[in-house]
């Protein structure tokens, strides 16, 4: 799915939610307002390399908290599930530092939303499946 395709779902999901936004707000994809929170999100669509495109947006998004203000500000990606996959190798620890937000949003325009802490535990769950036998104590 291309990045376009990937906000318009999304636009359609935080306006359903009450959210109004604007995009493309200087490097910013989309940038979603409701009372005192704002929420900054980068969106990533299909690459050739989806390894590469994970650590492009998790980049971006971690650029973006520089940003000082006195409102409620929180940070997002939005993804296809199938960026899921590059997380298969992550561990958490560096997830958990970082209060990242998650959208997935799907071919028929679902989206799903998962908060930091969810974010961390859909990661964990696949590092508990895979790599189980590998991980340090």
């Amino acid at each position: 799915m291309k990045e376009i395709q990937i906000i318009d779902h999304l636009l359609k999901y935080l306006s359903g939610k009450g959210y109004v936004f604007t995009t493309n707000v200087g490097a910013i994809d989309v940038v979603a307002i409701k009372g005192d929170e704002t929420f900054i999100i980068e969106a990533k669509g299909d690459q050739v390399n989806t390894g590469r495109a994970i650590y492009i947006v998790i980049g971006q998004i971690i650029s973006r908290m520089n940003i000082r203000t006195t409102v409620n500000r929180k940070y997002g990606i939005a993804v296809s599930p199938e960026h899921l996959e590059p997380f298969r190798y992550w561990g958490v620890e560096g997830l958990k530092l970082l209060p990242i937000h998650l959208f997935l949003v799907d071919e028929s325009g679902k989206v799903e939303h998962k908060t930091p802490e969810e974010f961390v535990k859909l990661i964990a769950s696949f590092s508990e499946e895979e790599y189980h036998g590998l991980r340090l104590t």
